[in-house]
């Protein structure tokens, strides 16, 4: 084997330190032409591919050029934009393969542990959004038992067991308090008018005329019951009255059997969690979301769901606000800028510095205010009807929890009352016993002051005393 020449070997190693960056220069952290491809997802990423880059823009891209800036690189030197018209399935193929133009992508691109494990590398997460639901928007329609619309049934039913339990409760405590002996086959009829005027109080039509101190107390639980149901059912029954809902679906519980569409990176979640079988919506951009939505609004489809920020922009500014999407937060997940298989981890962490140190400025809120369409005419948070929900038990169970305080109040007031009736009243027969006629004249005067203060107790005036003396035919002395 020949030597190899002195000259060549000073002039590789020469060449070799003229490569290495000088002892403390810092290194850039990407190379030069960096591609990032992108795609038309508004809001996220606004695209296309006859404008020239620098007018891109959206969340994602503006989140992007922020980070960029952070760590240094300068858009069309370090790295450029590229809008791209395939699919997302179709561009994370592309990044997994580590293969094409695309070295890192921005758009409206989910974070999973599949893509991670096809060799996709992400970033911090920049926005958390969700899966979300676009159906027809509701439309005003006749109604004749409207409403029941305010109050939903779980409520409806807690309001009428009270109804059937509280009349007999406040009977209960009221006779108890005023009547040594009670007629049980007399209680029908106190029965029924605690019932006329426990409904007549619930809708303010009158109030209780008790006159034990435990009937006033539960009464007066009572009358805040009414006092707080009332109002809210009155409040809510406006926005029923107004505005209809012709479309049933309130939630992801009410789409299986139904039909729904989505991507295929949700559609085994779907299928999965809730039972839905969702159809391939085959999106590629956003005239795709717009396709979708229009299918919806001429009820082929039952819903569409794709990601609840595209499609929250979609719903604002489609023709005559005929999609909406629900509020419900269907499994969150997070958006994240993807570099492509063989990237230099070094290159991720430091871009996903850059993107806390973005969102810690507030830059993404920012950008959340500027491109989404929040407060638009067709937006969910204005759009008539979407938010007129009933008023459940779990709301207002804690009226529940005053008015048994009372009941137990009551109770307990009405127990104390009578065991001290009747230790006072033993006590004052066992003090007179045996005294003749004539006999402690001043001991005789307070028995009988005794007697008539027990006897006017028992004559005190009440509604429910007075009828069932009145339906029975007798009288009190």
């Amino acid at each position: 084997m020949r030597d190899i020449p002195n000259s060549i070997l000073l002039l590789a190693m020469f060449s070799l330190a003229l490569s290495q960056p000088a002892l403390g220069q810092e290194q850039n952290t990407t190379a030069a032409s960096f591609t990032v491809c992108t795609l038309n997802r508004p809001p996220m990423s606004f695209c296309n591919v006859i404008n020239p880059p620098e007018e891109y823009t959206g969340l994602s891209i503006e989140t992007f050029r922020a980070a960029g800036s952070l760590l240094g690189w300068n858009e069309g030197i370090e790295y450029q934009f590229e809008c791209k018209t395939a699919s997302t399935g179709e561009l994370m193929a592309e990044l997994a393969a580590g293969i094409g133009p695309c070295d890192a992508a921005v758009a409206s691109i989910t974070i999973s542990t599949e893509r991670q494990e096809q060799g996709i590398l992400f970033a911090y997460p920049y926005y958390q959004t969700s899966i979300g639901i676009m159906v027809k928007s509701d439309v005003a329609v006749a109604s004749g038992w409207s409403f029941f619309e305010p109050f939903s049934t779980d409520l409806w039913i807690a309001i009428a067991v009270t109804m059937f339990a509280w009349p007999a409760s406040i009977l209960a405590i009221e006779v108890f308090s005023l009547r040594s002996k009670v007629n049980y086959k007399e209680m029908y009829y106190g029965l029924e008018e605690a019932t006329w005027r426990s409904l007549w109080a619930l809708q303010h039509g009158g109030t209780f005329e008790v006159t034990s101190l435990g009937a006033r107390i539960a009464a007066i639980c009572f009358s805040f019951f009414a006092l707080i149901l009332c109002p809210s059912y009155t409040a809510n029954l406006a926005a029923f009255l107004t505005v209809q809902r012709s479309n049933m679906i309130r939630s992801v519980y009410d789409l299986s059997g139904l039909a729904v569409s989505s991507v295929p990176v949700f559609i085994p979640r779907l299928k999965l969690q809730y039972g839905i079988f969702a159809s391939d919506a085959n999106i590629s951009d956003v005239e795709g979301v717009v396709e979708e939505a229009e299918l919806v609004a001429k009820g082929a489809l039952a819903a569409f769901m794709y990601d609840n920020v595209v499609e929250e922009y979609v719903a604002a500014t489609f023709p005559g606000c005929a999609v909406r999407v629900l509020p419900d937060k269907v499994q969150p997940f997070d958006y994240g800028v993807a570099f492509k298989k063989g990237t230099d981890p070094e290159l991720v962490s430091n871009f996903s510095i850059a993107i806390l140190e973005v969102q810690e400025a507030g830059l993404v809120s920012e950008y959340e205010e500027k491109f989404l369409l929040k407060n638009g005419p067709c937006s969910s948070a204005n759009a008539d009807g979407v938010d007129h929900d009933r008023i459940s038990f779990n709301s207002v169970y804690g009226l529940w929890v005053i008015l048994c305080a009372g009941l137990v109040a009551g109770v307990i007031v009405m127990v104390f009352v009578r065991r001290h009736r009747v230790k006072a009243w033993e006590a004052h027969k066992k003090e007179m016993a045996g005294l003749p006629n004539g006999v402690a004249p001043d001991k005789r005067q307070k028995h009988n002051a005794f007697v008539r203060t027990k006897s006017s107790l028992e004559d005190m005036s009440s509604d429910l005393i007075d009828t069932i003396d009145e339906h029975a035919g007798t009288t009190r002395s």
